[in-house]
């Protein structure tokens, strides 16, 4: 598995070993370190100030001959989108999201340093830290729903999807959005779903239990931390616990095998790239609002791949089926199930 990586993953080392301001977030445009600042006096919340070019460790005073000298400054943004909660950026410009608009920086040097372009006045970043960014594209969290942004575009990635059913909300939690590139795939902890933005899917992680995120490097424990010089706030970005890979359970939704009658199912076998099945069990039901009963299979048939249950003193007959697997060891991609079944007659 490729190593994945996060946006906003730096490191601040020692309380007050820089000069930088208490900050809110950070993110990396060309090559600046660009913060939002902390604070409510001043327009501070909606405020972004950058370092030194190419120099992370100065912050100088903002307006000063120094400061021009080496291209740091400050912004004040329109207080009426609200605070700033995300920066991202690349080599060549950033965006700065505040609660209801996104801001283009875009970097053209001199005593200016940036220009700033407010594209969007509706949608903005829900709270701090509540994207993903990978590569050039941006996965977000509005009080609407969700998008992704690239190249001054916005697409409503959750309308007609999840928007009505995962509610954005304000967290607490200051890092609950993370990606992992080797599986194209963003996680949003707090609600237990994934989105996989090459496909532009959904799905839900119902046994997610905070476990959401994911280290750059295997060997790290803590791969990145913000530490506010005010000591008030010590933000851990990342972490891995170094356990065991977790299992993962597919179960499908009702399905009709004999459409107005009965079935039986003899035998089921998962498609799937190689990963072992270490449990899989057949449910069934007479009505959509009958509870849910379970029949388990036997072990894996080596040459055939299916789990039998005609010998099983529980049978799944009913009018509608589904189905769960339980897979152990590395996978990808899961396309599909295969059933033998018989028709039983009708209800």
């Amino acid at each position: 598995m490729s190593k994945p990586s996060f946006s906003n993953a730096f490191v601040f080392t020692g309380s007050g070993s820089t000069s930088m301001p208490d900050a809110t977030v950070a993110g990396a445009i060309n090559r600046f370190i660009v913060i939002g600042l902390s604070g409510t006096a001043s327009n501070k919340a909606y405020s972004v100030q950058w370092c030194a070019l190419g120099d992370p460790n100065d912050w100088p005073t903002s307006g000063t001959d120094d400061a021009r000298t080496k291209q740091s400054g400050v912004q004040v943004l329109n207080p009426k989108h609200g605070k700033v909660t995300g920066i991202a950026g690349n080599d060549f410009y950033g965006y700065i999201f505040q609660q209801n608009a996104i801001s283009k920086a875009t970097y053209i040097g001199g005593d200016v340093v940036f220009t700033f372009d407010t594209f969007e006045e509706s949608r903005g970043c829900i709270d701090y830290d509540r994207f993903a960014q990978v590569d050039d594209l941006i996965i977000f969290q509005s009080e609407s729903g969700y998008h992704a942004l690239q190249n001054d575009q916005i697409t409503d990635i959750g309308y007609g999807a999840i928007d009505n059913s995962y509610t954005p909300t304000t967290e607490t939690s200051p890092v609950d959005v993370a990606k992992n590139q080797s599986i194209n795939t963003v996680f949003f902890g707090d609600h237990d779903i994934a989105y996989n933005y090459k496909t532009g899917q959904f799905t839900r992680i119902p046994h997610y239990s905070g476990n959401r995120y994911y280290s750059i490097d295997s060997a790290d424990g803590i791969i990145g931390q913000v530490v506010f010089s005010s000591g008030a706030i010590d933000r851990q970005i990342a972490t891995d616990s170094g356990a065991a890979p977790a299992t993962a359970t597919v179960v499908t939704g009702d399905f009709e095998l004999n459409p107005g009658g009965r079935a039986i199912v003899d035998a089921a076998r998962p498609i799937t790239d190689g990963a072992s099945v270490s449990s899989m069990k057949i449910g069934v039901k007479d009505l959509p609002s009958s509870s849910v009963t379970w029949a388990t299979g036997t072990a894996l048939n080596s040459r055939t791949g299916m789990s039998n249950f005609r010998g099983g003193a529980n049978k799944p007959e009913g009018r509608y089926h589904r189905a769960e697997f339980i897979f152990t060891g590395g996978f990808t991609t899961i396309t599909g199930a295969d059933f033998e079944f018989f028709p039983a007659g009708k209800l």
